[in-house]
């Protein structure tokens, strides 16, 4: 396995130049066999080549521009700000509300065609149009249109946009059950919304994690209570520019790409070392469900709401975790999957496998410790360093290739 530290993007090795070097070294002094070094590469990234001097509580956006400079959202804060990480200026964009051109929670940044921006704004449960001038535009919601009005309403962020301006969501991992009440179902649409056209079409199914559904009260007051359960195995997926769906099928521990057209190429097999849930992953999980937010639906009205950690039943846990975890996928620029490994719940440190369009595993990016992978550059990796206040520090590296 060949390993290479990536320095900074300012530093006085440049990476070809790395490269160069490690090559000759491979020719003159291993007996290897070419065949051989054909594997996967392992990567660190050591330092940032930027950084921003100011802290976020949670951020839930990113999206750089073709300047380098980069368009940034925080779900608690509820803010979105254009910021230069050259100079360390940062500018609001827009203000929050209700109003037109406002933003009330901001939980997704899309890149759309000539620098434009869609923001999934789930407190207003809409989306916004940032302009390439950095200016509020159009506010929507997706519907499918049947016969001549609205229909049904998407209330989750999407898993990705693509460049012809289709925007992909997954489908609801539930059904009517024959009591009326929700119930669990294995797999999930992956769904397609036309702006143009106002429909959408289904590319495929994903493995859907299960659902623990209880529900309450009587026929004038009832109360649904909906939470996946803890460490689900299920499939994750993401979006390139050109509408490609690149899925991690967690059944057979392969990356599969859709085309636009529904045509499937499945990639081999990768290894998993199974890892044992252990009590630092029940403690893990349960703050990741005490910082996420929903929506309570009272007599037809709905409102953002934080939702407490559950209490979760020591039966209801695995015995080990599953390979990747949930919201592991992202896709980068170019088209390659970045999949988050599954981790022992006191390792700080995240490491990717990154998968090219056939979904062949080509590398392993290991990042610093406490950080987060948040988005992509042309040439760039966005991360956030959490600190032990838990405040967010957004950080920039160069992207291996």
């Amino acid at each position: 396995m060949t390993v290479v530290s990536l320095p900074a993007v300012g530093g006085s090795v440049s990476f070809p130049r790395i490269l160069s070097g490690l090559l000759m070294a491979l020719m003159v002094g291993s007996l290897t066999p070419v065949a051989a070094q054909t594997g996967p590469v392992s990567v660190t990234l050591s330092e940032p080549d930027a950084t921003y001097d100011e802290p976020f509580s949670a951020l839930s956006g990113l999206r750089e521009l073709s300047d380098g400079t980069v368009l940034v959202g925080d779900r608690i804060d509820q803010f979105i700000q254009h910021i230069n990480l050259a100079n360390g200026t940062a500018k609001a964009v827009s203000k929050q509300g209700a109003g037109p051109g406002e933003y009330d929670t901001p939980m997704g940044l899309y890149a759309l065609p000539n620098d434009s921006t869609l923001v999934f704004d789930m407190g207003n449960n809409r989306f916004l149009v940032i302009t390439p001038e950095g200016r509020p535009g159009d506010t929507f919601m997706p519907t499918l249109e049947t016969g001549g009005g609205p229909g049904a309403r998407f209330l989750s962020p999407p898993q990705g946009v693509d460049a012809a301006g289709g925007i992909y969501f997954a489908g609801r991992p539930m059904r009517m059950g024959p009591s009326g009440m929700p119930e669990s179902i294995d797999s999930a649409a992956i769904i397609r919304y036309d702006r143009a056209s106002r429909t959408v079409d289904t590319l495929g199914l994903a493995k859907a994690p299960a659902m623990n559904i209880q529900a309450s009260g009587d026929q004038n007051r009832r109360e649904l209570r909906i939470r996946p359960a803890p460490m689900p195995t299920q499939d994750d997926w993401g979006v390139t520019d050109d509408g490609r769906v690149g899925i991690a099928r967690i059944g057979g521990r392969k990356v599969e790409w859709l085309s636009r057209d529904g045509r499937r190429t499945p990639g081999p097999a990768f290894a998993y070392q199974p890892i044992k849930v252990s009590k630092a992953d029940y403690r893990a999980w349960q703050e990741r469900m005490g910082s996420s937010m929903g929506r309570e639906v009272t007599n037809g009205r709905s409102r953002l709401v934080r939702i407490p950690p559950p209490e979760i039943d020591e039966s209801e846990w695995p015995e080990y975790k599953p390979p990747f975890p949930a919201g592991a996928v992202q896709v980068a620029p170019d088209g390659e999957l970045w999949l988050l490994r599954s981790r022992p719940g006191d390792d700080p440190t995240p490491v990717y496998d990154v998968f090219d369009g056939a979904g062949k595993l080509i590398r392993h990016v290991m990042l610093p410790e406490d950080t987060r992978l948040v988005g992509f550059g042309r040439d760039s990796v966005y991360l956030v360093r959490i600190d032990d206040d838990d405040l967010q520090w957004l950080e920039r590296y160069r992207r291996p290739q």
